[in-house]
């Protein structure tokens, strides 16, 4: 158990082992070979991911813009990576 994935990811490419993370996570250490995808039988796991904010919570600028750009853009990156 490793407390983020950049610890998991390390960990992998030092050669102590194998793991199961998110394939978002994984962009540059498959661009350039540091880590590989094991074909495993009940892969890929398929997962909703949502986008929440407390309804009384003030939507700042910065908040709004974020919100904006997750909507628009998360749906089709999220696409790509299956």
């Amino acid at each position: 158990e490793m407390g983020s994935n950049e610890a998991i990811k390390q960990a992998v490419v030092a050669g102590l082992g194998i793991s199961f993370i998110s394939l978002h996570t994984l962009g540059l250490e498959l661009s350039v070979g540091r880590l590989c995808i094991l074909k495993v039988e009940g892969t890929p796991v398929m997962r909703r991911w949502h986008i929440v904010r407390h309804r009384s919570k003030h939507l700042t600028p910065a908040l709004a813009a974020f919100w904006d750009f997750v909507v628009e853009f998360a749906p089709a990156y999220l696409r790509r990576l299956v």
